[in-house]
C-alpha cells in the first residue's frame, strides 16, 4: 500500500523539488508580470521534461504546475476560458511524468497560491477566494493527487480559506506562507503564530514559502519556524533569492529545491551536516557519488 505524505514524514525527510515558474521564464516559455502557466497547454512536452529533471535530481514529489493558474490571473489577461483545461492539463502532465519512473514511489501534488483579490476589509473577497480555491482543489482531487500545497500566501485569513477548501475535500494540506519584509504576515502575525493558527485548524505541514524567511537567530534556525506544537515544518528553497541554505550536488547544478520536510520539537531544525546518498547517482546509475559536502539538498 502506498504511503502518504504524513507516513513518509514520520519516517524522515521528503524531498520536494520545484520552481517551475522561474525555470519556465528563464527558458522563454513564460512571461514575467502575468506569470500564467499557459505553457502546460502550449508546450506540454517542456513541462514534462522539467518534471523529469526534478525527479532525476532527487525529488520525491511531482508538483502539478498550476501555480498562478487561477481565475483572477486569467481574467486579467482575458483568458479565463482556459482555466479548467489549464488546470487539468497540468495535473495530467504531472501524473504521467510520475508514471514514467515506475521504480520510484513518487507522490503527485496539487498547488494553490495567493489569489491577489483578498482584502480583509472587503468580505466579498472572502467569497471570491473561497470559490477560486474550491474549484482548484476539486480538480486536483478528481485527478487523484496525494496532497495539496497552499503557498505564497501572506494573509493568515486567506490561508485559512485555502486550508478549509483542502480539508473539506479530505486531502492532506501543506500550508506555506510568504512572509513579507518585517517578519510579520500582512495581518500582523509572527511567522510562528501564523503557523500555529493553521496547524490548529488542521494543516498537516506548515512553514515558509519562497521569497524570504524571518531573520535567522542562528545558523539555519529561522526565527519563528516552527512554533506549532509537535507539527511538521516545511522549508522551501526555490532557486531565486531564497534565504534558506541550498547547496546543490554537482549532478544537479540548478536544482531549485523545495527541500526539507521534517517533524521535530518546537523551534528545532535539522542540521545540514549529514549527507545521504546523491539522488542524481541513485536515479542515473553509473554516475560517481557526490562527496558529502555536495549533497545537503537531501536535508
Amino acid at each position: 500500500m502506498k504511503k502518504n505524505l504524513i507516513s513518509r514524514l514520520n519516517e524522515g525527510p521528503v524531498i520536494f523539488a520545484e520552481g517551475y515558474l522561474f525555470a519556465m521564464e528563464r527558458r522563454g516559455y513564460l512571461s514575467a508580470g502575468a506569470f500564467v502557466p499557459e505553457v502546460v497547454l502550449e508546450h506540454p512536452n517542456v513541462v514534462t521534461q522539467l518534471h523529469r529533471e526534478f525527479i532525476r535530481a532527487g525529488s520525491d514529489v511531482v508538483q502539478a504546475f498550476t501555480y498562478y493558474g487561477h481565475r483572477e490571473k486569467l481574467r486579467i489577461i482575458g483568458k479565463e476560458h482556459l482555466l479548467e483545461p489549464m488546470q487539468k492539463n497540468a495535473l495530467q502532465i504531472a501524473k504521467d511524468a510520475a508514471k514514467e519512473f515506475k521504480n520510484l514511489d513518487l507522490m503527485v501534488c496539487g498547488d494553490v497560491a495567493n489569489t491577489n483579490v483578498f482584502d480583509p476589509n472587503d468580505k466579498s473577497t472572502f467569497k471570491q477566494c473561497q470559490k477560486m480555491y474550491e474549484e482548484q482543489v476539486l480538480w486536483a482531487k478528481e485527478a487523484g493527487v496525494d496532497f495539496i500545497v497552499a503557498e505564497t500566501i501572506n494573509w493568515v485569513e486567506e490561508m485559512k480559506i485555502a486550508l478549509k477548501a483542502i480539508k473539506d475535500e479530505g486531502l492532506i494540506a501543506v500550508a506555506n506562507y510568504a512572509i513579507p519584509r518585517g517578519d510579520l504576515t500582512r495581518d500582523g502575525y509572527t511567522a510562528g503564530d501564523a503557523c500555529k493558527i493553521v496547524e490548529d485548524l488542521g494543516a498537516d505541514v506548515v512553514g515558509p514559502a519562497s521569497g524570504r524567511v524571518p531573520e535567522a537567530s542562528g545558523a539555519n534556525q529561522p526565527r519563528g519556524f516552527p512554533a506549532a506544537g509537535q507539527g511538521r515544518c516545511a522549508l522551501e528553497a526555490k532557486d531565486a533569492g531564497s534565504a534558506v541554505r541550498h547547496l546543490p550536488c554537482r549532478h544537479s547544478p540548478s536544482f531549485p529545491a523545495k527541500v526539507s520536510r521534517w517533524q521535530g520539537q518546537p523551534g528545532s531544525f535539522p542540521a545540514w551536516r549529514a549527507a545521504p546518498p546523491c539522488p542524481a547517482r541513485d536515479r542515473q546509475p553509473g554516475l560517481p557519488a557526490c562527496k558529502p559536502a555536495h549533497a545537503p539538498h537531501r536535508r
